[in-house]
């Protein structure tokens, strides 16, 4: 019998401990890849990876795990190497699954980057294969509630709270009418 030897020194093992990396929540993954079949499937992957990587960057900038992040079709199309209108089709579905939504901003006539969310999947969306999966989901992606970002982020671009009773520096109706009109 011939003896292996192992002379040759083994090439170091990776540290992903200090890496960025992009998180992906495995029942969001498997919806995909149970969704798609074919060339669809590994195009759907890419731009899930696509939208999960651009979440990631934007946790790292924040330095906490984010749900919610800012992203142009453009960079998700670059990353996932598909076209606009492949973004488009496909986020829909994405959409339709459950695994996000997205805000189209404006700033006067200029377009500002969408504003993504990365979704937990709803319980009956994911199958019921895996007892994790059994689990109710009121988080989002890395485990951060969405509805309470995306109310922050509300508030910060009005700069206030909606308290509806703080009428300070309003003007009612008759005021506006009597400026406007000269009465």
């Amino acid at each position: 019998m011939t003896e292996i030897r192992h002379d040759k020194p083994r090439s170091q093992t990776r540290d992903i401990r200090k890496s960025p990396f992009a998180w992906q929540d495995m029942r969001s993954t498997r919806l995909v890849r149970e969704s798609f079949s074919g060339k669809k499937r590994t195009t759907a992957i890419a731009i899930y990876q696509a939208l999960t990587e651009c979440a990631s960057e934007e946790g790292r900038k924040r330095g906490k795990s984010v749900s919610i992040f800012p992203a142009p079709l453009v960079r998700i199309a670059e990353k996932s190497g598909k076209s606009l209108n492949t973004i488009k089709r496909y986020v829909e579905t994405f959409r339709t699954l459950g695994l996000l939504t997205w805000e189209n901003r404006r700033q006067g006539k200029v377009n500002k980057p969408n504003l993504w969310t990365l979704l937990a999947p709803s319980p009956h969306n994911s199958g019921g294969r895996y007892p994790q999966d059994n689990e109710l989901v009121h988080g989002a992606h890395n485990g951060e509630p969405a509805r309470e970002e995306q109310r922050r982020i509300f508030i910060s671009k009005k700069g206030k709270s909606n308290d509806f009773r703080n009428t300070e520096g309003a003007e009612s109706a008759g005021q506006i009418i009597k400026r406007r009109y000269g009465m």
